[in-house]
């Protein structure tokens, strides 16, 4: 399932300079997207080609639109250039 939502993201060229501030992961057939990127449009985009992936059953979305503001605060780690639920796996599309 992530390989072919990543797939549908890396087709997608408004997303070649952010691919490295989005997580993908599932997990029971959930995907959750971390991360952030540029615009509310390209959040419900990326929600939207989760939620078409084939299998996927819910779409758990912690995507926030701007700038990435600094350190990981508590319950978080680092994953390439952002920071992540402790308790995801990083797989960042790139």
């Amino acid at each position: 399932m992530a390989k072919d939502f990543k797939k549908r993201v890396k087709a997608d060229r408004q997303f070649d300079n952010q691919r490295r501030r989005i997580n993908v992961s599932v997990k029971d057939r959930v995907v959750t997207l971390e991360g952030y990127v540029v615009g509310t449009e390209a959040i419900t985009t990326l929600e939207k080609y989760a939620g078409e992936t084939a299998c996927v059953t819910k779409v758990v979305n912690r995507l926030t639109a701007g700038t990435f503001g600094g350190g990981c605060g508590p319950g978080q780690k680092r994953c390439g250039d952002i920071c992540i639920d402790q308790t995801s796996t990083c797989n960042l599309i790139e």
